[in-house]
């Protein structure tokens, strides 16, 4: 077994290769490992733990033992044996990456750090996002979630640089912090959307078109720490927004710090609007 970050920070130069004894790898394992080019998994590996390769900004390939029951490795990226959930890509990746039809399932942190991707092809067989799957992808520019993706984990594009997303019919739910502090310029939420969550566009200093769609019922807000985070503060260029008729309530600083709002349409009778929701916004 490798235990958790039992190789942070280390340098290991080109190739790395473990023994076929090794099973398990920990979390963080290998965590800022940055000199590795290519890892080669061991025949005897059964556990791969939680972003195990974080920081491995060097790794342009990876291979599997011959034996290994497990999982595979097809066109670089890591499988599930049974091919239907991606585990990991290389993060020094730049060639576009195609999931295979069957694949029903990104893992938690599967593309993180994938600085350099710009393409992905997703089969229409995909049901779940894991949790930060395409958190920090600096490059990431354009993305289309496909209708057939029912879930996502929170973080799923956290710092990514992705500029348009194209939300798919699947989706209820927008997760926690899902976009917060991407570049995203504007974004359409198709009525399928019942709920956003806590923190979902925050920090998005290049939003300025949003549309919220009939269907829309609910928006969070969670207190953290320091302060309130909630879906739509702080997006400093935001100029324009409407409230469908479905939504009913807008929570504390629900659009706190949006400087430049000029315009809000409401289409709904709200019940309630609570502390701080439009404080800060200055142009209002």
């Amino acid at each position: 077994e490798i235990g958790e970050a039992a190789f942070a920070n280390q340098y290991f130069e080109n190739t790395f290769t473990l023994p076929a004894s090794v099973k398990t790898l920990g979390d963080y394992a290998f965590v800022n490992c940055n000199a590795i080019t290519k890892f080669i998994f061991p025949a005897g590996l059964e556990n791969y733990g939680k972003n195990v390769f974080a920081g491995c900004t060097g790794i342009l390939d990876i291979g599997i033992a011959a034996g290994n029951t497990h999982f595979k490795v097809q066109d670089g990226v890591l499988y599930n044996f049974e091919m239907t959930k991606a585990i990991m890509c290389p993060s020094g990746r730049r060639d576009p990456v195609t999931i295979p039809a069957g694949v029903t399932e990104l893992a938690d942190y599967a593309f993180y750090m994938c600085d350099n991707l710009l393409e992905y092809n997703l089969p229409n067989t995909l049901q779940r996002i894991g949790v930060e799957c395409f958190a920090h992808t600096y490059d990431l520019r354009n993305f289309v979630i496909p209708n057939s993706v029912t879930e996502m984990g929170h973080n799923a594009f956290d710092l990514s640089g992705v500029t348009n997303i194209t939300i798919g019919t699947g989706l209820t739910e927008l997760p926690e912090e899902a976009f917060i502090e991407t570049k995203i310029s504007s974004v359409n939420i198709p009525g399928n959307i019942k709920k956003i969550g806590n923190g979902a566009f925050s920090l998005c200093y290049s939003l300025s078109t949003l549309t919220l769609n009939e269907g829309l019922e609910e928006i969070n807000s969670y207190p953290g720490p320091f302060f309130i985070l909630t879906p739509l503060m702080n997006l400093s260029n935001l100029k324009k927004i409407v409230i469908p008729s479905t939504l009913k309530n807008l929570p504390r600083d629900a659009l706190f710090g949006n400087a430049k709002l000029e315009e809000i349409v409401l289409k709904c009778k709200l019940s309630k609007i609570e502390q701080r929701t439009f404080s800060d916004c200055s142009s209002l």
